[in-house]
């Protein structure tokens, strides 16, 4: 009777919600019911199912979400680092210890057999390789995250301005043509308003001072 090959791949190592409020990130000490939330919140994404949570008004409904999702995305980035790492060192050892080489990148040092301590020196100066060139797309992402961010919150700006500038071209149009006394009284009218001191308005006119 023949049995199937055992899988040689890496069993994937299921993360729980943490149970330490210092876990999330929370920008002050979280209430249980935040603290239920974001629990329940990392499980859901963790199992990959659909959630319907439901709170009071008022109980950070939006920011429990952040810290839950961001605190699941950050453990759930370094699980894969961990998978893709053991894969690479289980093919690395395979082949360095078969006297074959796997690829071009890992060409270098993966043409022959070796002792048992120079293999591991090998392997693990690809796998310290791999690390760091994981860490500069990392940060290539970031760059170019907060590139874009920056690029739209310039052209937000100017955006502002542009309507800040026309607002302003409006009112002097406004002033040209109703006259400096048009303008002083649109100017009375506001201050008049802002005060809530109807004692200006007299008859439908507006008293001096």
């Amino acid at each position: 009777m023949s049995h199937a090959p055992a899988s040689t791949e890496p069993v994937v190592p299921a993360l729980s919600a943490p149970d330490e409020a210092d876990a999330y990130r929370f920008p002050f000490a979280p209430y249980d019911i935040q603290l239920d939330f974001m629990r329940h919140l990392y499980t859901t994404l963790e199992e990959g199912k659909i959630g319907i949570f439901e709170s009071p008004t008022g109980t950070g409904k939006s920011l429990s979400l952040l810290c839950g999702a961001l605190r699941w995305i950050k453990d759930n980035n370094a699980r894969s680092d961990q998978q893709h790492e053991a894969a690479l060192r289980q093919r690395l050892q395979a082949a360095h210890g078969d006297g074959r080489r796997i690829g071009r990148r890992w060409a270098c040092c993966l043409w022959h057999a070796a002792p048992a301590a120079e293999s591991e020196w090998i392997v693990q100066h690809q796998i310290d390789r791999w690390r760091r060139e994981q860490a500069d797309i990392r940060e290539a992402k970031e760059a170019r995250r907060a590139a874009a961010q920056h690029a739209r919150n310039k052209a937000r700006c100017i955006s502002h301005k542009g309507t800040s500038a026309n607002a302003a071209s409006a009112k002097r149009q406004v002033c040209a043509h109703g006259g400096r006394a048009a303008c002083t009284a649109d100017i009375i009218v506001l201050r008049a308003e802002e005060r809530g001191d109807r004692s200006h308005r007299a008859g439908g006119r507006l008293s001096p001072g």
